[in-house]
Parts: C-alpha cells; structure tokens; sequence
C-alpha cells in the first residue's frame, strides 16, 4: 500500500439491503443511478469498468477483487491523471444498514495531482450522499437539485442557421422557452441560440450541462445569444427545472398515469378535430414536421418508454436516441390518416400502461429505478401539451397561407 498521503477515504451509511449496496458499485446501471452520466461494466475479475461523466470527465478500469455483497476492488485511471490508482469499497451490513468504506488509493501527492485529487475527491462526497438518498428514499440528487435555465435545448443544424439567419455555427437552439423560469424571465425567445453562458462558450448541449454541473440554484449568469443575425445579452437566474412528483406506492403510480393518458389523448384529440388531410400534410420548413408527423412522434414515445421499461426489468442501460425524419415518415406512411395516428397513440399508451402494471417486484423494490422510472414516463402531458402548441403553430400559419 502506498503511503497514506496518497490515499482518500470515504465511508457513509445506507438503510438498505447489502445486495442493493453491491449492484450500486458493480453494475454500469447501478453506478448510473447515483455516481455518474453513464456507465459499462463487467463485473467479473479482470473484467472492465468504464465511467464518465457530462462535464466531460471519464474514467477506465478493470475489476481486480469481487467478492458478492462484501468487497468491490477496481483500478482507475481518468482522464488527464498521471498515473492509474485503485478503488477499494468494504460493504458491512448490520441490523438492515449497510456501512460503505471507499479507500481510493495512489493518488499521488505531487502538483501534478492536487486538481484530480480536489475532483475525485468532490466526486466521491457528492456520489455517496446521493447513493444514500437513491437507495433510501429513490430520489436523485441530481435531478432533484439540478439548477437550470429553463429551456428545451436542440443542437443546432445547417437548416436552422439557413433558416434563421445566424452569424455563428455552434451554439444552444433554443427549442422552446419554458414559462415562469430564468430564461423566460431574461426575456429568451423560441428559437434564440445561445453561444455562451457565465462567460463560458457552449457550442453543444455536452458544454452546457458541464457549466450548469458546477452551478448552484440561484446563480445570477450573463448569457449572450442571438435572435437572428441581432446579438443579445441578458442575466438570467437558474432555477430549480420542473419534475413530476412520483407517487409513493406502484398503484397509485399507474392511477396517475393512466389519468395522464385519458387527459393527453383527449387534449389531442380536440387539437386536430376537423383537420384536413391537407393541413395535417403541410410543413411549415423542410426540416419540420406535420402534424401527422408530430403525431408519430408521440407514438415513438410511447414505444420507447416500453423499450426503457424492458431494459429495466432486465437491469440494463437503455440509450434514448435523435428523432430521425425516416422513423417518422415510415409511421405515418404505416398510419396515413389522423385517425388512425390517434388510434396507434391510445393503442401504445395502454400497452405502456399494462407494462407498468405487470412490473416485477424486484424492480420496483429499487427505489431509484422506479423513482427514474415514474419521473420519466410521467412527463407524458407535458411532452403532449408542447407538440399541442406546435400543432396549434402549424394550423394557425396553414390557415394564414389560406387567405387571400
């Protein structure tokens, strides 16, 4: 062992079962849950471990001791650091706590080491206090205590600079402006792209949630954007973002939702009454879609939060992936009509909804997996209520191209 100016140590408590403490520290979706942004792992000796993180950090590995609901040992070695270092983590369960002792060891005291050490360190505080709250009580800390700016961001693409007139060709597009929070407040508009924010640059939506990574809630931020070819400034406070409250118990979860799809489908329903085949067609850009095509994006959803659930129900990582204009037109060449759209949409909500009946007790005994869970496909009205406006946007400029 080195010498003990080379080694930090952590420990914390859980009032969980050891077997949940375990899966946190050897499965990539167990490490998901609490420590990091994404996560693979082989959880075998001299199988790898790899970790990284939104702010752009990362880290590679191999484990090197593996002894069930007792003892996890892995090498380390992250991005821009010196040299490889090992982790060590001791599981004690006693009377239903389960104590967690991390040693991670050959840091390394030279300067070259002082900035990793401060972030691995500040890594390992933070990850522990949520891996005692997602286990607990489901809820993560990151999430629950994300500052934000209130925006639904987009990447930017060569249509939208063509289109709107933009001097740059990097930066946040803003895809929609969310009522009541910072951004909205400062005075940003639907389709303004921000270039940077607290004096740092944000070409991608990775830039972005590394800078509000390292905010707090109620940080005062300058911002600069465009609106069109016109460069703007404005402050803008970040705020705590919007999530749904998820119900204590799996019953009144699928009660919940299940009045979440009634509600959705009916709001749907009276968006696109006596729309013509027409209207429904018509584009307001290339790049855009119809309201049929709007509406085959709302059935991907419903298709997809099946795909997680499965993935879930196996204990599996499951990547969310980009629209594509070929999945849309592909559906809507299945399901031509309006009709037949909101008849597929019901269709998949109530497959959805008898999912999450038959969810096993194993998953929803993980508290932060039902938690992420019920966080997610509860969104649900929100992601319906904003392609409504969308649909309405589409219909009132058809409507305008109609008059004589």
């Amino acid at each position: 062992m080195r010498p003990n100016a080379e080694i930090e140590f952590f420990q914390t408590a859980v009032q969980a079962p050891v077997q949940q403490v375990y899966r946190s520290f050897t499965r990539g979706v167990g490490l998901q849950e609490w420590l990091c942004n994404g996560a693979r792992t082989v959880p075998q000796i001299g199988g790898m471990i790899a970790l990284w993180w939104n702010k752009g950090y990362y880290m590679v590995g191999e484990f090197t001791r593996l002894e069930p609901n007792a003892f996890v040992s892995f090498t380390w070695h992250g991005r821009g650091e010196p040299q490889p270092s090992t982790v060590q983590i001791q599981l004690i369960e006693e009377n239903g706590t389960t104590r967690v002792e991390v040693t991670h060891q050959g840091l390394g005291s030279e300067e070259i080491w002082v900035e990793p050490r401060k972030e691995i360190r500040l890594g390992w505080e933070q990850g522990l206090k949520n891996l005692v709250s997602v286990l607990e009580t489901g809820k993560d800390l990151r999430v629950v205590n994300r500052p934000g700016m209130g925006i639904y961001p987009a990447e930017l693409s060569l249509e939208k600079i063509a289109e709107h007139g933009f001097p740059v060709n990097k930066g946040i597009f803003l895809q929609q402006v969310i009522d009541g929070l910072g951004a909205e407040k400062a005075g940003l508009l639907k389709d303004d792209l921000v270039i940077e924010i607290g004096g740092t640059a944000v070409p991608s939506i990775e830039s972005l949630l590394h800078f509000l990574g390292r905010q707090t809630m109620g940080d005062q931020v300058k911002v600069i954007y465009y609106r069109g070819a016109e460069k703007k400034t404005a402050t803008l406070e970040l705020k705590k973002l919007p999530i749904p409250e998820v119900p204590d118990t799996h019953q009144e979860f699928m009660s919940k939702l299940e009045e979440i799809f009634q509600n959705s489908l009916q709001f749907l329903k009276e968006a696109v009454e006596s729309v013509s085949d027409e209207a429904a067609s018509w584009k307001p850009a290339p790049e855009e879609w119809s309201i049929k095509e709007t509406l085959a994006h709302i059935i991907h959803t419903e298709r997809d939060n099946q795909f997680w659930l499965h993935a879930k129900i196996l204990d599996e990582d499951f990547n969310w992936l980009d629209n594509t204009k070929e999945r849309v037109v592909a559906t809507v060449e299945a399901y031509p009509r309006v009709e037949e759209l909101l008849y597929e949409i019901n269709r998949a909500q109530k497959e959805t909804l008898a999912f999450v009946k038959n969810m096993p007790d194993s998953l929803i005994s993980r508290k932060t997996t039902f938690w992420h869970l019920a966080q997610g496909i509860l969104t649900a009205d929100s992601h319906t209520r904003e392609h409504i406006d969308q649909i309405q946007q589409n219909l009132r400029a058809y409507a305008s191209l109609q008059k004589p």
